[in-house]
């Protein structure tokens, strides 16, 4: 895999309950040697559950639900976000929360993209090679988590580009990656 075709996803959300929706999308990827980002914030769906709004997430992630009555509809940001996602690996650090987010979203396509949200820790072991991998997985811990989805997708994507520059990794596509 060439660390360009990578992409990180993150999404946040109303809540971790079974019947949560997503609030913000966001997406990093290189480009001209230079992590780029990509976010939007989500205006619900009338079909979504509101009492899955939960309290405790926003004070997590710090977005208030009145900040959705402007956001984009459910079905412009899945476009966009199909448009940046087309053909490329997609990763997560939790593929099961963002997967299922994800699907709610794109649910507004009147097509389905076939997005498949693969685990980040994958995209750290073939990306920067095992001694790599340490020190991505060092420098994402010591980066504070920012909970907005654009930030927390750069923040794990410029994690991997630190291991790569200091593993073993073999990617030969990564001159002039700008961290």
């Amino acid at each position: 895999m060439r660390i360009q075709d990578l992409l990180i996803i993150d999404l946040e959300a109303s809540g971790l309950g079974v019947y949560s929706w997503p609030i913000e999308v966001g997406v990093a990827w290189v480009e001209a040697g230079k992590v780029r980002t990509w976010s939007r914030l989500i205006r619900p769906e009338p079909h979504w559950n509101p009492d899955a709004w939960d309290p405790m997430a926003e004070e997590v992630h710090g977005i208030p639900r009145q900040a959705l009555t402007g956001a984009g509809s459910a079905r412009s940001v899945a476009e966009e976000l199909t448009g940046l996602i087309a053909g490329r690996p997609v990763f997560s650090d939790a593929p099961e929360f963002d997967m299922r987010w994800a699907r709610l979203l794109l649910d507004a396509l009147p097509s389905d993209p076939g997005l498949r949200v693969l685990h980040y820790d994958e995209a750290v072991g073939r990306i920067c090679g095992d001694q790599g991998a340490n020190w991505a997985y060092e420098r994402l811990e010591r980066r504070r988590t920012p909970h907005r989805a654009g930030p927390d997708a750069a923040r794990m994507l410029s994690a991997i580009l630190y291991g790569l520059e200091r593993g073993d990794g073999a990617d030969p596509d990564t001159d002039g990656i700008s961290l």
